[in-house]
């Protein structure tokens, strides 16, 4: 089983920058928020999520979404792009949201 990535390498200064910087790659649809007792963004291979309160965790649930596999920090105000492998997906609190980033160019 793979461990979820916390993908540092593709995300550039959160200062209003977008994570995206390989051709190709763009944000599919809008920010949602995450929520701690429902496992969202199943099926997306990398998300950005972005942290608009107090420092927070992502949960990475597995395929089955019956077991914790993985635990992302992310700071006040941060944001990080998670790659995520087939089936599954994430949990955190409201104040974190996130974005499906598509990647055609890479």
């Amino acid at each position: 089983m793979s461990e979820p990535v916390r993908d540092d390498e593709d995300r550039k200064d959160v200062g209003g920058s977008s994570p995206c910087k390989y051709p190709g790659e763009a944000f599919q649809g809008t920010a949602i928020s995450l929520a701690t007792g429902t496992t969202g963004f199943v099926g997306a291979r990398r998300v950005w999520v972005f942290n608009t309160g107090s420092a927070q965790s992502i949960t990475v649930r597995n395929a089955d979404d019956d077991a914790n596999i993985g635990t992302i920090y992310v700071g006040a105000g941060a944001g990080t792009v998670v790659r995520l492998e087939a089936g599954q997906g994430l949990r955190g609190a409201t104040t974190l949201k996130g974005t499906d980033v598509t990647n055609s160019g890479k």
